[in-house]
């Protein structure tokens, strides 16, 4: 995930610089190099978007994991409960019968 963020800062790094030559090039009379950076900044706006994509997606699943997580955390202790509670009310149940013996 790191890694997509540092990927994701350094294509927004880039296409800062590329708008910054557009501008520089909207005055001058060369086409072909204005042409040039704005196909650059269109591949940049897609690449930026994948990698927003990308990690919106891996966010999701790890948000999925630790619900799941949670989860299962939560059934072990209600088990844990049951289990406490059952041994519990036998022993008490073994004491009155005892008891009445």
């Amino acid at each position: 995930m790191m890694d997509l963020r540092f990927e994701y800062d350094q294509e927004m790094s880039n296409l800062v610089k590329t708008r910054q030559k557009l501008s520089s090039l909207a005055d001058s009379e060369d086409d072909s190099a204005w042409a040039k950076y704005m196909s650059i900044e269109r591949k940049q706006k897609r690449r930026i978007r994948f990698l927003v994509a990308t990690m919106n997606e891996m966010l999701e699943e790890k948000k999925e994991r630790d619900a799941a997580h949670s989860t299962s955390m939560k059934l072990k202790e209600h088990r844990r409960s049951m289990s406490v509670d059952s041994g519990v009310s036998a022993l008490k149940q073994t004491e009155k019968t005892v008891r009445s013996c």
